[in-house]
């Protein structure tokens, strides 16, 4: 009798053991997604900080260069090339093509 007390106790011991060990992985993988999804909405962010950044800077950029014409001075070539450089760099973005960047 005192055998299958224990032997039964043992079970029971067993079988909450296994009971939190699922729930406890259940957790785990919760957390994970909680983590992935913060992370992905991170990335985003920071990403779409970075392009308002490059049009920003292209809008200003562009201000002088209209301001140079205007003023009958020959555009700067460095600003020209600046000028395309930003505007690839905004269009790999909005395609998605980070190898650009």
């Amino acid at each position: 009798p005192i055998f299958a007390a224990l032997s039964s106790a043992s079970c029971v011991v067993r079988s909450s053991t296994l009971k939190a060990m699922a729930l406890l992985k259940k957790l785990m993988a919760l957390l994970l997604l909680v983590l992935a999804t913060v992370t992905l909405g991170v990335a985003r962010n920071e990403e779409h900080n970075k392009y308002q950044a490059l049009v920003k800077e292209l809008k200003e950029e562009q201000k002088h260069h209209d301001a140079d014409i205007k003023a009958g001075r020959k555009p700067m070539k460095w600003r020209e090339w600046h000028l395309a450089e930003l505007k690839k760099q905004i269009k790999a973005m909005e395609h998605g093509d980070h190898n650009e960047l």
